[in-house]
């Protein structure tokens, strides 16, 4: 996926200012910035959910759907927001399925639906019963849904935004443990965090978007903790200079 040129605006602020970001597959995007920077415009933009006033979306070098096409955005990335997005009176197959329920004979195929959750579930590591209603779930066990909602997709875009916000210590390695896996299958991922230290744990690269402008990306092996908060806050009226790649 890649981002060109992005620019968005909200009456008089200027939300972005041609940002440039690519996804690539098998590697994990650390997204930061200070609140306001413009992370959720982006991630929104990047979602579906918002147009650009200029740039342009692609996917393998073709243009993104229309705005409005849930169906054929969600086929190509999908979004595991801060607040939990499942339908708390669905069960965890038909929260996987959402939208697009497999059908026979005109009817929905409840279960070839539970077979193929089940096997989206076996194949990924994950103990979520598909018949359990998403009502009685933890907060990670809603999380893991939305994650097996975009691989029963096809979906080889992920976008993780505050991922841990709402997680214990065990279930945050546990989200990792899945981050490493979706990459090493090829997935490509942005992780939107705060927590620095997260970003250098997880991520391979780091984009930092300050005032609305990308003004740095780099592999994370090559920043400071100190660097990368210095390109977050900047230099008192000037742009920090950093490394890029």
């Amino acid at each position: 996926m890649q981002a060109t040129g992005i620019r968005k605006q909200f009456g008089s602020t200027q939300a972005l200012r041609g940002v440039d970001i690519t996804l690539w597959p098998g590697r994990c995007l650390g997204l930061v910035g200070r609140n306001g920077a413009g992370k959720s415009t982006l991630v929104s933009i990047l979602s579906g959910i918002y147009a650009a006033d200029a740039g342009t979306v692609t996917f393998d070098g073709q243009p993104a759907p229309p705005l409005g096409a849930v169906g054929a955005w969600r086929d190509k990335i999908a979004t595991v927001f801060q607040h939990s997005m499942v339908v708390p009176g669905l069960t965890v197959a038909e929260n996987v399925f959402l939208g697009r329920q497999p059908r026979r004979a005109g009817l929905v195929d409840w279960r070839r639906m539970r077979t193929e959750t089940r096997a989206v579930m076996s194949e990924w590591g994950y103990q979520v019963d598909a018949n359990a209603p998403c009502e009685r779930l933890t907060v990670e066990q809603r999380q893991i849904v939305e994650i097996a909602r975009a691989l029963a997709a096809g979906t080889r875009c992920l976008l993780l935004d505050e991922p841990t916000a709402a997680l214990e210590r065990g279930a945050i390695r546990r989200l990792f443990e899945r981050v490493r896996q979706l990459t090493a299958a090829g997935v490509a991922v942005l992780y939107i965090s705060h927590h620095l230290e997260e970003v250098f744990d997880i991520c391979q690269d780091v984009a930092v978007v300050r005032d609305g402008e990308l003004v740095l990306t780099s592999p994370c092996a090559e920043l400071s903790r100190e660097q990368l908060v210095t390109a977050m806050v900047g230099p008192a009226g000037q742009q920090a200079v950093l490394p890029t790649s």
